[in-house]
């Protein structure tokens, strides 16, 4: 990746094509490791909109309000989706603690 200050240049002899399967395959990596996902479903519910974090999208949702000091309230709120940071925060946590089965980034 180029310094801030160099211009980047396309390479064609850096250029690697891919077809078929194989292209289908480097595509899937390639969103699985940005996402973090574990499958590439996983990374295209990502992409499309917030996955479920109940098994197979069939536990109601229900909304949480909780007050936290300024300094935490101002990191939260400069993420960039809010929600989807403090889902992942209990996500996170529940696996940890074997309460979640399905697996979310």
């Amino acid at each position: 990746m180029a310094d801030n200050d160099e211009v980047w240049r396309w390479d064609d002899s850096q250029a690697v094509e891919y077809e078929g399967d194989a292209a289908q395959a480097h595509a899937d990596e390639m969103l699985m490791e940005t996402t973090g996902a574990a499958s590439p479903q996983e990374a295209a519910d990502m992409l499309l909109g917030r996955p479920s974090l109940a098994e197979q999208g069939r536990e109601k949702s229900e909304t949480l309000h909780f007050k936290a000091p300024a300094s935490m309230a101002a990191y939260v709120k400069a993420k960039h989706n809010r929600s989807e940071y403090l889902r992942e925060l209990v996500a996170r946590d529940m696996r940890e603690h074997g309460r979640l089965r399905t697996a979310v980034h």
